[in-house]
C-alpha cells in the first residue's frame, strides 16, 4: 500500500509538534515544582542547594551554552541545514529570537 505525500503530510496537523513540545514542558514543570516544593519542606539545605545550583547553571546556560549552540545553528544553516535552537525554561525566543 502506498501512502500519497497529502496523507503522509498530515501527520503534521495531526501532531503539531510545537504543542506537544508545550504540553510536555507543562507537564515536566509541574513535576518539578512538585518535588521542589517536597524538598523544601523536608530538607531546607538540600532546597538551598538546588537554588544555588540552578542559578549558576542559568547563567552558564544564558552565557556559554546556548551561545555555542546559536553558533553551530548558524553554521549549519549556512550549509543547508534547517536548524532551530528551542529553549525550554520558558524563555520565548531566548536571547536571539531570529533563531
Amino acid at each position: 500500500m502506498t501512502i500519497s505525500k497529502d496523507e503522509y503530510d498530515a501527520h503534521e496537523a495531526a501532531w503539531p509538534f510545537e504543542e506537544v513540545l508545550k504540553a510536555g514542558r507543562v507537564a515536566a514543570r509541574a513535576r518539578q515544582q512538585r518535588f521542589l516544593d517536597y524538598v523544601a519542606d523536608t530538607d531546607p539545605t538540600l532546597s538551598a542547594a538546588l537554588t544555588s545550583e540552578t542559578a549558576r547553571f542559568d547563567a552558564l546556560a544564558c552565557t556559554v551554552i546556548e551561545p555555542a549552540m546559536r553558533a553551530v545553528a548558524d553554521e549549519l544553516t549556512q550549509s543547508g541545514w534547517h536548524i532551530s535552537v528551542i529553549r525550554d525554561d520558558g524563555v520565548e525566543g531566548g536571547a536571539n529570537p531570529g533563531h
